[in-house]
């Protein structure tokens, strides 16, 4: 048979049939075989004897088929013909099915190792250490969901001999919220080297991400500038959850929930407002994200504010505190994995 140079001799009606019934065919002449001779592509092509047989996966998946024709009439293809057609395409078939998993393999190593890399990257976005304030002492604890997430806390040293304690949170989780997050953490740290003051940090971070948010996307963000000499606080926040003050009798407060404002990126025109309080001796603040409070459970019961409220009012020490709520979301959690980012920070003066 000689098939001229660029001519593909394809009859749909014949391939059709094939991947419909998953079954090999053979026609000795397919213009006189009732099951073709109706088709335009087998008239218009004289096609003679045809053998067709599906190229199937594993899965039981039809990956494509092989035909094979010819117009010489003193020629047509016989069973044994099609049996090694059969062969052949079975062969074709475990080909294809091993190159798309070394293809699948290589993409998720590639995807494993820029996970890994994303996932340091944002390590080394966060605190090295814990602040060493005379008269303070400090516990964070950060677990993303997946392997790289969108929660992230710090700790910044401000001009005026101040520590600012930031945490926020991206919504989502994932690649894109901890991309996200790495940009307000290095924008935070810029504003906070020259405004020190949580509302106009606040403001500023809002304008630049408003202009950037090319996704929608939005950040809650709370602010503490702590001043060791005097002991005074001031808190600012972006619609993140509002800090727990954990006072010396075991009463908790929300110091400054009235004046919170919209997450970052929701509008360019809004204007933060700060809230300021004193720190007594003993007493502790809590921050946290909301993957505490909304952890949820098999019985579809949500950790809640109540049950973290009870643990900060029951635990004077700040080590005990921390210690036992990361261990009560875990214990409330049980086998159901997390579905958010859990990052807490706690401060308490000595």
């Amino acid at each position: 048979m000689k098939v001229n140079s660029g001519e593909l001799r394809l009859s749909r009606t014949v391939i059709n049939d094939v991947m419909r019934s998953r079954n090999a065919i053979i026609t000795r002449n397919a213009v006189v075989d009732p099951r073709f001779s109706a088709s335009q592509s087998v008239t218009d092509l004289q096609l003679g004897s045809i053998m067709c047989a599906p190229l199937i996966a594993r899965e039981d998946e039809i990956l494509g088929v092989l035909q094979i024709d010819t117009s010489d009439s003193a020629r047509p293809f016989r069973q044994k013909d099609l049996e090694v057609l059969i062969a052949v395409a079975t062969q074709a078939a475990i080909a294809i099915t091993v190159s798309r998993l070394h293809e699948r393999e290589v993409r998720t190593r590639t995807l494993e190792r820029d996970l890994a890399l994303a996932a340091e990257m944002q390590r080394n976005c966060l605190p090295e250490g814990r602040p060493g304030i005379v008269g303070y002492e400090f516990f964070d604890y950060y677990e993303p969901a997946e392997q790289i997430g969108g929660d992230y806390f710090d700790y910044i040293p401000l001009a005026s001999g101040r520590l600012a304690v930031v945490i926020g949170d991206v919504v989502g989780h994932g690649i894109p919220a901890a991309l996200m997050m790495s940009k307000v953490s290095a924008e935070t740290r810029f504003f906070a080297a020259s405004l020190q003051e949580p509302a106009a940090i606040l403001k500023s971070l809002n304008r630049i991400t408003c202009r950037s948010n090319r996704f929608g996307s939005f950040v809650t963000l709370a602010i503490l500038a702590i001043d060791p000499a005097t002991h005074e606080v001031t808190v600012a926040s972006a619609g993140h959850v509002p800090p727990l003050l954990r006072r010396n009798d075991g009463g908790i407060e929300l110091p400054g929930r009235n004046t919170f404002g919209p997450p970052l990126g929701t509008d360019a025109e809004t204007v933060y407002h700060q809230h300021n309080f004193q720190l007594k001796s003993q007493e502790m603040l809590l921050l946290y994200t909301d993957g505490v409070t909304e952890a949820r459970n098999a019985k579809d019961e949500l950790f809640g504010e109540e049950r973290l409220s009870a643990i900060v009012s029951a635990e004077a020490t700040l080590t005990s505190a921390g210690a036992r709520l990361v261990h009560d979301v875990a214990s409330f959690l049980g086998p159901v994995p997390r579905e958010d980012d859990l990052c807490i920070v706690c401060l308490r003066r000595t």
